[in-house]
């Protein structure tokens, strides 16, 4: 398949990967499925309020949605992931175990402002998820 790749690096500008027989193998489209990670209404959904929101995420879906219906066009089909939670946090933030609460509330608050909705993030039943 003929296509062009491109790779960014954080704070860096894009770059072009270059073709090689690896990469033509890598993206077989009878082979191949895209997964798409966490681009869920809890981090980029059309709420003022998020739960958990992912600014750059958001300013991405249009390029993902172009993405993904190029990739149906040619057959690739599109996975999409997204971690759910037992409603009441017993998986996370209300577990019993030593290390409750999971890495990614620790990052959050390194660069995001406090927001009472992040609590109930992915929990089962609560608004974000789907």
């Amino acid at each position: 398949m003929e296509t062009e790749f491109y790779c960014y690096f954080e704070n860096r500008v894009r770059q072009r990967i270059p073709s090689t027989e690896g990469f033509d193998r890598w993206l077989d489209p009878d082979r191949t499925a895209i997964a798409c990670i966490d681009m869920h209404r809890g981090h980029v959904g059309p709420d003022e309020e998020l739960p958990l929101p992912a600014p750059r995420a958001r300013a991405r879906v249009p390029v993902h949605n172009l993405f993904h219906a190029l990739a149906r066009d040619i057959g690739i089909p599109i996975i999409h992931v997204q971690h759910w939670q037992r409603y009441g946090g017993i998986d996370d933030v209300n577990s019993r175990q030593w290390n409750r609460g999971g890495n990614w509330r620790l990052l959050y608050e390194l660069y995001l402002p406090p927001n009472p909705l992040m609590l109930e993030h992915s929990w089962e039943g609560r608004r974000g998820l789907i």
